[in-house]
């Protein structure tokens, strides 16, 4: 009897290791790689950065489970984030929580939520993706896209940040604005946006925009790329930043501009009867006040576009105030402070 039952022990025992074999190699730290080497985190971009203890990463990609026909995950291009470690990479689709390896050819797919390990890597960069949800600034943008040249909006949402690119005025026709590049370095974010037109021409004149969704807030830089006759043109765009609740957007000069002794103001607002006042301050003096009317009045946002003289400034630096009075109890409200500085010619 026992030398029948041994032989059947020896087989179970074989099966048991090949079974145990053949779950290692599903291991998605194994089958990567990933604890090899150190272990960065960042976006399809290149911009990453290292993760100091990596222990808490490599468990979770260790449980993380198989998935055999994953329906809604979504391919490498649009992961939100990306694992290196040697010359291996690890793609995330923050949506629908899955995790990607790819080798020679073949994608393996794995069910795992990080996202709580990943708030709390320091340094980060945030999160772009095209597109965003919001009804309120959707219809914004049908009057704000409406400008002469290339400015770039930062709607700052919650702890997002909704992102508009506007081309300016365009001959008539139709344009796709393409997310190029993205560099994040000292907590700046640089965004190339290429303006692409496409065949096919519209009645009117265009007037494109390009949107984007931050996942936190960072200091942007956008840069527009058009192709010229010589190669392509990179124009820096300056981005203006706007908050809850704020009723003026100045689109020029921009934050940190150097004003010489007349300068000219452009953008838009939404204030009681389309009127409120600008002052421009040094830090002593006010060299220059200004009652401006805007093309309409709230709820809708009114243009305005004028020039302003100013004094000779005592110091470097300054501010620009846009103040408008309650309608209530006629109370002063500084609704936009604009940093500046003075000594330009």
């Amino acid at each position: 009897m026992r030398g029948r039952k041994w032989p059947l022990f020896l087989t179970a025992l074989l099966a048991l290791s090949i079974f145990a074999t053949g779950c290692g190699a599903k291991d998605l730290v194994s089958l990567a790689g990933l604890d090899q080497a150190d272990l960065y985190v960042g976006d399809r971009f290149g911009n990453k950065v290292k993760i100091e203890n990596p222990d808490e990463f490599l468990a979770a990609f260790k449980s993380a489970k198989l998935v055999k026909d994953p329906k809604d995950a979504r391919s490498e291009i649009e992961a939100e984030y990306v694992f290196y470690s040697g010359e291996s990479k690890v793609y995330y689709d923050a949506q629908g929580k899955y995790l990607m390896f790819i080798e020679k050819g073949k994608k393996s797919v794995y069910s795992a939520n990080i996202d709580t390990l990943l708030a709390q890597v320091s340094g980060l960069p945030p999160v772009i993706t095209p597109g965003f949800q919001d009804e309120e600034i959707a219809g914004w943008l049908k009057t704000l896209a409406q400008v002469e040249q290339p400015v770039a909006l930062l709607f700052e949402r919650g702890d997002q940040a909704i992102l508009a690119v506007l081309a300016g005025q365009r001959p008539q026709g139709e344009y796709n604005m393409n997310l190029e590049n993205v560099s994040y370095s000292n907590g700046e974010l640089t965004v190339d946006v290429r303006l692409v037109p496409t065949e096919g021409s519209g009645e009117t004149v265009a007037y494109p925009v390009g949107s984007f969704t931050l996942s936190k807030h960072a200091d942007v830089n956008v840069r527009l790329i058009e192709t010229g006759a010589s190669g392509d043109d990179l124009t820096r765009v300056p981005v203006s930043v706007v908050e809850e609740g704020q009723n003026i957007i100045l689109l020029r000069p921009e934050r940190g501009s150097i004003l010489t002794e007349r300068v000219r103001m452009t953008g838009f607002a939404r204030v009681f009867e389309a009127s409120f006042i600008v002052e421009v301050e040094d830090g002593h003096n006010v060299l220059g006040i200004k009652q401006v009317m805007a093309s309409e009045g709230a709820p809708g946002w009114g243009r305005f576009d004028f020039w302003m003289d100013l004094e000779s400034a005592t110091s470097p630096y300054g501010t620009i105030i846009f103040v408008t009075y309650s309608a209530k109890d006629g109370s002063r409200i500084e609704e936009l402070k604009v940093p500046v500085g003075f000594g330009g010619k």
